[in-house]
C-alpha cells in the first residue's frame, strides 16, 4: 500500500507527516483513521468546532467515497488535510420540473435547420439544369438535411459547454451527412430490389422506409458523438423513426409536394434537436444557465446550460466580450439535495478580481442554494434551477 505524505495546519504551523492508504478503499472510510491517529500524536489540524474536513490533492477537492486509486492519486504530491466552515443553507426551493433554455434552443435550431437545408435543396431543384435522377435528388436532400441539422446540433451542443463551436460544427455537419447518406442509400438499394413497377402499396412502404432510414442514420450518428449509451441510443433513434415515420405519411398529402416535404424536413429536424440537445437533460437534477451578460438578458439560442453533478465542480465566472469565461471565482456542485456553491480561495498575496454574489449578497463562504437563486459575478448573472427526484 502506498505511503503518502499528508500536510496540515495546525496551532504551531504548518505540518506534514506520512500515512499510508490502501488504494482501493474509499477514502471517507481512511480519512477519519488518519484523523484518529494524529490526535493520538498530539497533532490537531486548525479549525473551528463547527466546521467540515476536506481533503485537497494538487489544489482540488477529492471525493471521499471514491478510492485513490479512482481518484487517480500519486504518492508524488501530498495530500492536504483542511477545515473549512460548513455551507449555510440559503433558502430550501426545489422545483417540480423544469425544461431548461437549452432544450428549446436545440429543438428550434434542429428544426431551423433542417428548413435551411429544404430550401437549399428546392433552389438546387428548381433552378438547376442539371440532368439530375430522383435517386440522385433524394441522396442531396439526405446529405444536406443530415450535414446542415448535424453542424447545428453538434455546434450548439459545443457552445452551450464553452467549448470551440466551429469545429464541433465541422464534426457535425460531416457524421449527419454521413449518417443521413448511409440511411437514404440503404433506402435506394431496397428501391432497386423492388423493380422498375412497384405497386402503390408497396413503393408507399419503400417512402416510408427512405424517410425513417434517412432521419434514424443521421440521428444515431449525431448521438454517436457524444454518448455510448445505449438508453440515450435507443431515444435518439426511437424519436428519428416517429419523426421519419410523420413525414412520410405527410409528404403524401394532397396538394404542393414541395410544401409538405418542407413541412416533413422541419418535423424530422426539431425531432433530433429534442432528442440530442434535449433529452439527454432531462436525466439532470440541477442546472447552471448564463441569465445575462453586460446585463443583458441572454436568448433563447444564445443559451448555456451546464448540469450540475457531484462528480466535478462547475467553475462560475464573468462571460467576456468574446463570449469566454474568464478567471472563476466560485465553484459549483450538485450534493443530491442541494447546491453547493464555494468561493475561489485566493493565496495570500494574490489580487482577489470581483466576488459573486448571491443575490445580491457577497459570496464569502460556502453556501447551499435551491431552485431560482442568481449568482452574479461582474456584469454576468447565472441562474441555479434544481428540481425534485426525477421519476
Amino acid at each position: 500500500m502506498p505511503s503518502y505524505q499528508v500536510t496540515f495546519a495546525s496551532l504551531d504551523g504548518p505540518q506534514a507527516t506520512r500515512f499510508t492508504f490502501d488504494d482501493d478503499a474509499p477514502l471517507e472510510v481512511q480519512v477519519p483513521q488518519v484523523v484518529e491517529e494524529m490526535r493520538l500524536r498530539g497533532l490537531v489540524i486548525q479549525g473551528a468546532p463547527d466546521d467540515e474536513l476536506v481533503v485537497l490533492w494538487n489544489g482540488a477537492e477529492v471525493d471521499l467515497r471514491r478510492s485513490p486509486r479512482d481518484l487517480g492519486l500519486q504518492v508524488a504530491r501530498p495530500l492536504e488535510l483542511r477545515m473549512r466552515p460548513r455551507p449555510v443553507q440559503s433558502h430550501t426551493i426545489v422545483a417540480a420540473h423544469y425544461f431548461t433554455k437549452a432544450g428549446y434552443a436545440g429543438t428550434l435550431l434542429g428544426a431551423s435547420a433542417a428548413t435551411v437545408a429544404w430550401m437549399i435543396g428546392l433552389l438546387i431543384t428548381d433552378i438547376s439544369r442539371l440532368p439530375l435522377s430522383y435517386a440522385a435528388l433524394d441522396l442531396l436532400a439526405a446529405l444536406l438535411f443530415g450535414g446542415i441539422t448535424g453542424a447545428a446540433l453538434h455546434g450548439f451542443s459545443a457552445y452551450r459547454r464553452f467549448q470551440p463551436a466551429a469545429t464541433a460544427a465541422i464534426i457535425g455537419l460531416a457524421t449527419g451527412a454521413l449518417g443521413a447518406a448511409l440511411g437514404a442509400g440503404a433506402a435506394l438499394s431496397l428501391r432497386e430490389l423492388a423493380g422498375d413497377a412497384p405497386s402503390y402499396g408497396a413503393l408507399f412502404a419503400l417512402r416510408i422506409l427512405a424517410w425513417m432510414l434517412t432521419v434514424a442514420g443521421a440521428g444515431i450518428a449525431l448521438a454517436l458523438l457524444t454518448t455510448r449509451r445505449a438508453s440515450l441510443l435507443a431515444i435518439t433513434a426511437l424519436f428519428a423513426i416517429g419523426s421519419g415515420l410523420f413525414a412520410a405519411i405527410v409528404f403524401n398529402f394532397p396538394g404542393p409536394t414541395a410544401l409538405w416535404q418542407g413541412v416533413s424536413f422541419l418535423t424530422c429536424g426539431a425531432a433530433l434537436g429534442y432528442a440530442i440537445v434535449a433529452w439527454p437533460l432531462r436525466s439532470g437534477r440541477a442546472f447552471l444557465e448564463v441569465e445575462a451578460v453586460e446585463r443583458k438578458l441572454v436568448g433563447v439560442l444564445a443559451a448555456r446550460t451546464t448540469v450540475l453533478t457531484d462528480q466535478m465542480q462547475t467553475p462560475i465566472a464573468a462571460i467576456g466580450r468574446t463570449g469566454r469565461p474568464e478567471r472563476p471565482v466560485a465553484y459549483a456542485w450538485f450534493d443530491g439535495a442541494r447546491v453547493v456553491v464555494t468561493p475561489v480561495e485566493v493565496s495570500p498575496g494574490a489580487t482577489r478580481g470581483a466576488a459573486a454574489r448571491i443575490s445580491g449578497t457577497p459570496l464569502e463562504r460556502a453556501v447551499l442554494l435551491g431552485d431560482g437563486e442568481s449568482v452574479e459575478v461582474g456584469e454576468t448573472r447565472w441562474r441555479l434551477h434544481v428540481v425534485g427526484e426525477v421519476a
